[in-house]
This record gives structure tokens, sequence and C-alpha cells, in this order.
């Protein structure tokens, strides 16, 4: 099973995104 995480890195937010080998959103996380 492979997973892909992907980081948007805002101004005032950092955020990572984890999604499975369907491209389907398996978890994600906000940090301020």
């Amino acid at each position: 099973m492979k997973h892909i995480i992907s980081l948007d890195v805002g101004t005032t937010t950092v955020r990572a995104h984890v999604l499975n080998e369907s491209a389907v959103s398996v978890g994600s996380s906000v940090k301020k």
C-alpha cells in the first residue's frame, strides 16, 4: 500500500493531506 503526502504551505497555516493509491484522502492535519 502506497501513500502520498501533500503539503500546502500558506501564510498562516501549514496543511498536510495523506492520500492512498486511489487518490482518496485518508487523513489530514492543519497547524497554525
